[in-house]
């Protein structure tokens, strides 16, 4: 009898064998991990095992509670410790906003945010204080606008909350870059967090891909599944249909510039040139009708511009700075 009670204790470790795993390798000098665990209702720290490659494993499977919440700890070469701390990544305007859905979590969204393993569930793995799991290509949402400020999105998928959807990283080069689900299509538009500014899209053409507008009440950018988005903040895009050509025909000089900026084009004529700044407004207007120009910067104030260059057989858009 204790050989078949011992055995199916076995089978039921196995059948429930629970295993989460977090990666460690977007941190440096890593000497030891561990979870904090609830195991009878109670936090303590439990020691993971190294698995190897930056990745580390605990195994849940001895836990008698059906549900766990927990934690990663990370301790480090000169004995300093870094604690997940995850409820801003997931509320309102969080870098994780999006990425989170659809994974087990318990939180209020404000003071703690804690993993949650079920015990006959899945295993789970992320990286280190982040919902984002290793090996899946998330979807880059990127929106060029003024560096030193914080833009999100507002998006279909939570009705457009005042809340905010996801948040973005500054990445000091006049671009902000969102992470999303690469199977969700939803519609959305960007926010500058610092000054409450909301795109206002209603002049854009409603085609049905970029954008869904009725030109009076809505308008609204379209996000296709798994498709990367590069937009110009409170700039309509750029209409579909028209041939692209090749940037490397392009030459903007001196960039950055404190007085004139000299555009050419080979073997093409520079039908339009529109000058643009981060909060979507145009600034200059140029018909040069040759396959040179020279917009001249002087008055206007330092920072960053969009060169929206039209030609017969295409328009392409360039950063400029102005120092």
């Amino acid at each position: 009898m204790k050989k078949i009670t011992f055995l199916l204790l076995l089978m039921t470790n196995f059948l429930f064998a629970q295993t989460a795993s977090v990666d460690v390798s977007e941190l440096s000098n890593v000497s030891s991990v561990d979870v904090l665990a609830n195991f009878g209702g109670n936090f303590d720290f439990y020691p993971a095992a190294d698995a190897g490659s930056d990745v580390w494993t605990f195994d849940f499977s001895s836990s008698t509670d059906a549900t766990n919440e927990y934690l990663w700890r990370v301790t480090f070469d000169d004995t300093s410790t870094d604690q997940e701390s995850m409820a801003s990544k997931i509320g309102g305007k969080g870098l994780d906003n999006d990425v989170a859905i659809g994974q087990p979590f318990n939180t209020d969204y404000s003071s703690y945010c804690n993993r949650v393993m079920t015990i006959g569930g899945v295993d789970q793995s992320s990286y280190f204080n982040s919902f984002r799991i290793p090996g899946v290509n998330y979807t880059e949402l990127i929106v060029n606008a003024l560096d030193g400020e914080f833009y999100y999105m507002r998006y279909s998928e939570n009705e457009f909350s005042t809340f905010g959807g996801p948040g973005t990283i500054d990445n000091s080069d006049g671009t902000h870059t969102a992470l999303v689900r690469p199977d969700v299509a939803f519609e959305y538009f960007w926010v500058n967090d610092n000054t409450g500014l909301e795109e206002d899209l209603l002049t854009c053409e409603n085609d049905g891909v970029q954008i869904n507008t009725d030109n009076a009440n809505y308008a609204n950018r379209i996000h296709a599944a798994g498709v990367a988005d590069n937009d110009i903040f409170n700039t309509c895009p750029e209409p579909l249909g028209i041939e692209d050509f090749d940037l490397n025909n392009i030459s903007a000089f001196p960039n950055p510039t404190q007085n004139v900026w000299n555009i050419k084009i080979n073997n093409q004529t520079i039908d339009s040139i529109q000058i643009v700044d981060v909060q979507g407004r145009i600034v200059l207007n140029l018909f040069p009708n040759a396959s040179e120009a020279i917009i001249v910067a002087s008055s206007l104030p330092t920072g960053l511009y969009f060169s929206r260059i039209n030609t017969s057989v295409g328009t392409k858009t360039i950063k400029l700075i102005k120092n």
